[in-house]
């Protein structure tokens, strides 16, 4: 009997970029058995998916509408064989409410300990430049879905 791995990807509203990699992973993975991809959020709170968000996973086959937003907890870490912090400030927030030291989502995938940025985290107003930031989200999920294979490549050495 195979066991399954369950691997969960946390960012910090789960509508961004751990929603992201957990379609992603799905959607190259596809219906090879061994590996559960899910997410959740350190502060997830009820928000709208960005459209430059939906339409560049919805260009690449995937239809993330059903997505709900979940909080990270000790219940659904505990569960997880693989923890991957997305961007800054995860990593802290895992270790410091829940003890745990995991690996940035690019560590594993390309072999570079870098965060992804927020949109309000890059170096912009996202406020007042709102092109920008719309290239910005578009380019991190692309990054994300472009890393993935590498991710799905080199996750076992990663497996707790």
């Amino acid at each position: 009997m195979t066991h399954n791995h369950r691997i969960l990807f946390v960012c910090t509203g789960n509508i961004f970029r751990s929603m992201s990699a957990e379609y992603s992973a799905r959607a190259q993975w596809g219906d090879r058995s061994g590996l559960i991809f899910e997410s959740a959020g350190t502060k997830p709170f009820p928000q709208v998916m960005r459209d430059e968000v939906r339409n560049v996973l919805i260009e690449k086959g995937i239809d993330p509408i059903a997505h709900k937003i979940r909080p990270v907890s000790q219940e659904i870490l505990s569960g997880a064989d693989l923890v991957v912090a997305m961007g800054l400030g995860h990593r802290e927030h895992l270790q410091e409410h829940f003890g745990i030291t995991v690996p940035y989502y690019l560590e594993i995938a390309r072999g570079t300990p870098v965060p992804l940025l927020d949109v309000d985290e890059a170096d912009f107003d996202h406020r007042t430049e709102q092109d920008r930031a719309i290239a910005h989200a578009q380019g991190i999920v692309n990054e994300i879905w472009s890393a993935m294979p590498g991710f799905l490549e080199n996750h076992r050495r990663w497996i707790r």
